[in-house]
């Protein structure tokens, strides 16, 4: 029943029930699904505009454009023709054109792997390599990095350019043997297949078919592959729809403009803003990046009213001087996530923006979400969303036990948008999923009587970076490399503008001269801007338990 919480046992483990319900989900391919919604709406509306360049694509546009791109990408083979299982890396920033190679990918019955445009050509060469690529788009300005990114991971992929027309040879494609592809929302891709309805893979079980592929980082290093099929992502976006609609109507209405600034690459961007806003009819105004004059312009230019943001950026918003009432009065609604936000900070955020400022939480392994606010519960990263059960377990010895209501406990969840697992990874499969299907979420969080989800700790020792994942056993390993260093370790150091920044730790051998400037400079030409390295500090030691195992609490009580 709505307003009540339901603790239901099974199997010894007391469970959490959604208090707004179920949903039924269909076994619909992902991209027929999104392209039967967005073909309900105006054709003539906008349903993504460039914030910066105006670049605009309507709902009509949309179903036209990806068939087109479709016939342009199945002619471009590299060991044979794009079709069911291949991989379609992008590698770009937000951009009008993203979702219309996604879905061409998808149409097909491919997978689409997306990567961070920020990463260095070894961090993306991992991802190439690991996901089996056989091609990546991207945009003019990254060319570069991906052409050497392919090359260290075998140059067995083909190479293609977002918005210029065409593939650019730069794996070994023979442009001359093929028409080139167009993922040009300006170029042929316009009338080559006029209004031919998107291609469709049906029948299959949408369950078990892979369609997307992000990568999450881990407390091992390398991102993982987060495996996540058309039922995954279709019962994501039925159960937020929902959501909205049992419980918060006026989080979005269908005359809203959304923000799409967060990036499309990233599980949030890419399902919860970009897929939601165009399932739901609203115009979503994209940015590349975050930068302060052009972030304001576009806010109040295009009187943006919903924008889901992270942390940091409500806190700019709420304390910057440069922001002004006016530029941002358009605003009613701000969604956080991707990082908790304390309750002081959202309180004060609210206030000072004059808006809503609400919360939810999820993961890459969830579709992403989890649960959302129903109302304003400061601190709270909301209620389950329908058809989403969770348990709070103590580790209790060798097993573990059911946390007592409003006792702390680590958050394990279920539910129809859990992944079946991590790509070619068997041991980080049986640490996060269980036997009765739940996936261990690895932040620690108590629930209350009233069913909002706190969340207060993580088990993992990922660093979150403006809501994005670092690694602190990538950067300890970069570290090691350097001559002068003997041991070091890496944590989460608080930072207001960032939420965390990596502040190593670091043993330097008998003898060994280094600086901080030398260890950061050292990292910082190996890894993407936000995971460098931004404070060293030198000690004797690093405390580790009998095991060996890292006593980050230790080192973090110095920030404290």
């Amino acid at each position: 029943m709505i307003g009540t919480l339901r603790a239901t046992a099974r199997r010894s483990i007391t469970t959490y029930a959604s208090q707004y319900g179920a949903v039924d989900v269909p076994n619909a391919s992902f991209t027929q699904f999104v392209a039967d919604k967005v073909a309900a709406h105006d054709p003539a509306k906008a349903m993504l505009t460039c914030g910066l360049s105006g670049k605009t694509l309507t709902f009509g546009e949309f179903a036209p454009r990806v068939a087109a791109a479709a016939a342009k990408l199945e002619v471009a083979p590299r060991d044979g023709p794009f079709g069911a299982g291949s991989k379609l890396l992008i590698h770009a920033p937000n951009c009008v054109e993203f979702p219309v190679a996604f879905h061409a990918a998808l149409a097909l019955g491919g997978v689409v792997s997306t990567s961070n445009p920020l990463y260095t050509a070894r961090e993306l060469a991992h991802q190439v390599k690991d996901a089996d690529a056989s091609h990546v788009l991207t945009v003019g300005p990254f060319a570069s990095v991906v052409t050497e990114a392919v090359g260290l991971a075998g140059g067995k992929a083909t190479v293609g350019v977002l918005g210029d027309g065409d593939f650019v040879d730069f794996a070994g494609f023979d442009a001359a043997a093929a028409p080139a592809p167009d993922f040009s929302l300006d170029g042929a891709a316009r009338t080559a297949v006029g209004g031919a309805a998107v291609p469709s893979s049906e029948p299959f079980d949408a369950s078990k078919t892979l369609a997307a592929l992000p990568y999450s980082s881990g407390t091992t290093g390398l991102a993982k592959g987060v495996m996540l099929t058309h039922g995954n992502i279709v019962a994501n976006l039925i159960q937020t729809v929902a959501m909205v609609e049992r419980a918060r109507p006026d989080l979005c209405t269908k005359d809203d403009t959304l923000l799409g600034l967060l990036p499309m690459f990233h599980i949030y961007g890419m399902i919860t803003i970009l897929h939601f806003s165009m399932i739901y009819g609203t115009t979503l105004v994209t940015l590349p990046n975050f930068e302060p004059e052009s972030f304001l312009k576009t806010i109040a230019q295009h009187q943006v009213s919903v924008a889901h943001l992270v942390p940091p950026l409500i806190l700019f918003l709420a304390k910057h001087p440069a922001v002004k009432p006016e530029m941002i009065d358009s605003l009613r609604c701000i969604m956080s996530g991707a990082a908790p936000l304390d309750e002081h900070t959202q309180k004060e955020a609210a206030e000072r923006i004059g808006a809503s400022v609400l919360q939810g939480y999820g993961m890459t392994e969830t579709s992403p979400v989890l649960t959302m606010d129903d109302g304003d519960h400061f601190g709270s990263a909301g209620k389950l969303i329908p058809s989403t059960e969770a348990a709070l377990m103590v580790p209790d010895g060798a097993s573990y036990r059911d946390a007592a209501l409003g006792e702390e406990g680590e958050l394990w969840c279920r539910g129809p948008q859990v992944m079946p697992g991590y790509l070619n990874r068997p041991d980080a499969n049986a640490e996060t999923l269980t036997d009765d299907g739940f996936v261990k979420t690895g932040d620690v969080a108590k629930i209350d009587a009233d069913g909002n989800l706190f969340i207060v700790d993580r088990v993992k020792e990922l660093i979150k970076v403006k809501g994005l994942q670092v690694a602190p056993a990538e950067l300890e390993g970069l570290l090691l490399l350097h001559p002068a260093v003997a041991d070091a370790a890496v944590v989460g150091e608080p930072d207001d503008r960032a939420g965390e920044k990596p502040h190593a730790f670091v043993v330097l051998k008998p003898d060994a001269d280094a600086s901080a400037i030398d260890l950061t400079n050292f990292v910082a030409e190996k890894v993407a801007v936000y995971k460098q390295i931004q404070a060293v500090t030198f000690v004797d030691e690093i405390p580790k338990s009998a095991s060996g195992k890292i006593l980050r609490r230790v080192l973090k009580e110095r920030f404290e």
